[in-house]
């Protein structure tokens, strides 16, 4: 229960970090626009976003397979995989609790094989 608690607050405290990066990212671009108004007024020099386009082109060019995948995801998929193994470990030892009608389902030998590696406490 402890491992679907803390993947539930790291889900929460990553979508959070996202969302204060994407404000960052907002306000310096909006201070990169800013200095371009003071800096480059009508200059034959490239423009801060225009240098930042340039660099993701050739970015993009380079990394053209991981380019367009967003880390957030990547991150997010880590305790969201956490958080459905530990519903899926404590779902096996609740089946292996309770006797089920049938078999090896009733003694719990049903899971035995695939959950060998799980020590189960009594």
């Amino acid at each position: 229960m402890v491992v679907v608690v803390l993947s539930a607050v790291a889900t929460a405290l990553s979508c959070k970090q996202y969302e204060r990066n994407r404000f960052h990212t907002a306000l310096m671009g909006k201070t990169r626009a800013q200095i371009d108004v003071l800096v480059f007024p009508r200059s034959a020099s490239k423009t801060t976003a225009q240098l930042r386009a340039d660099a993701k082109k050739e970015n993009d060019k380079d990394y053209s397979l991981w380019s367009n995948v967003k880390l957030y995801v990547l991150w997010l998929g880590l305790p969201i995989a956490i958080g459905i193994l530990g519903v899926l470990v404590i779902r096996a030892r609740l089946w292996r609790a309770t006797a089920c009608v049938g078999g090896a389902i009733s003694t719990g030998e049903f899971f035995a094989p695939a959950l060998d590696w799980i020590e189960f406490s009594p």
